[in-house]
């Protein structure tokens, strides 16, 4: 099994990019579990791009604003049920890569930040 997660703090910093990169040399999948600042292009529609439709997950959760999942969060009115995240993980294919939302101190909700969602699948990272 292959999966490693990608995370590094800001937007536009090259997380989608060096995800889209291992995907395709590790012939794995892409998920974003929780989608944020989605205007236009969702990163899963840019990674699409690079590696097919088929080989992208859907998130489990998206939001039009550039924020924190937690803040985009309350901004939708919607409350992240980590359980559910947590949940479609287990569901996914063996070559994976996961792409956070922000770094790792990112909070999904007020207990549980990305580094929580990593831990939880003892997934590789660098920050």
């Amino acid at each position: 099994m292959n999966r490693y997660f990608v995370t590094a703090t800001d937007t536009n910093v090259g997380k989608t990019v060096v995800s889209a990169m291992l995907a395709v040399g590790m012939n794995a999948s892409y998920w974003k579990p929780i989608q944020t600042g989605s205007f236009e292009e969702t990163d899963r529609e840019f990674v699409a791009n690079w590696i097919g439709k088929n080989r992208t997950l859907s998130e489990v959760y998206s939001f039009p604003d550039p924020v924190s999942p937690h803040t985009a969060a309350k901004l939708s009115g919607v409350t992240i049920d980590t359980a559910k995240v947590e949940h479609s993980l287990k569901m996914v294919p063996e070559n994976l890569i996961v792409e956070g939302a922000g770094g790792v101190l990112v909070p999904m909700t007020d207990s549980y930040r990305m580094i929580d969602l990593i831990n939880v699948f003892r997934l590789p990272y660098r920050d």
